[in-house]
């Protein structure tokens, strides 16, 4: 999926919680301290992220992460996007991050974007720290559209959409990857009403 970095272009203008939890996981806003445990989680996930994930090229070196948290801050203190770092609560394990900010080619639109530790793979992580932050965006949306963009080939990030309630609604060709290759990116937009956020 393409996790929104640094691609902001309005200000957030939704009230969104400091810290929210699941039964088993914790959310919190990033802040530096949390760098180094990002960089533990992406340096285990690198080989499955960079696939799909144009971002994510490069990610298992320290100065990459470092690069990574610096520039999700910054936009975070301009009120561009919020980043949330997922933490198991038994542990603290960092299993991923979910993310909210403006939609870059649909204006008006927001977007969400996560990524899941590649050693959390079937645990369900990210469907279950997506729905409470969901349900306090949602309403706020009004006329806006929440979207979630992946590439084609996200099979787990397509099912992961349309379990919590997105449809597709578009299909950008040709987009070209950081490899030079040329893919299809699918759109999706979350169902207002949707039952599957319960």
């Amino acid at each position: 999926m393409r996790f929104p970095y640094h691609k902001a272009c309005a200000q957030l203008e939704l009230a969104l919680p400091s810290v929210f939890s699941t039964t088993r996981l914790v959310a919190s806003r990033l802040t530096w301290q949390d760098t180094a445990d990002i960089h533990t989680a992406l340096a285990e996930s690198t080989a499955e992220l960079s696939v799909t994930c144009d971002w994510a090229v490069g990610s298992g070196s320290e100065k990459f992460s470092r690069r990574f948290v610096a520039g999700l801050l910054a936009e975070n203190k301009r009120g561009q996007r919020a980043d949330y770092v997922v933490r198991e609560i038994a542990g603290r394990l960092a299993v991923g991050m979910v993310a909210l900010c403006r939609n870059r080619d649909r204006a008006g639109d927001w977007e969400i974007g996560f990524w899941r530790r590649s050693g959390c793979r079937g645990s369900n992580f990210m469907a279950e720290v997506a729905r409470p932050l969901i349900s306090v965006v949602q309403p706020q949306l009004h006329a806006a559209k929440l979207l979630l963009t992946c590439d084609e080939k996200s099979t787990h990030v397509i099912r992961l959409a349309q379990n919590l309630g997105f449809a597709q609604i578009a299909i950008i060709n040709n987009e070209m990857d950081s490899h030079g290759r040329f893919r299809q990116v699918l759109v999706f937009a979350l169902q207002q009403g949707s039952k599957h956020l319960s």
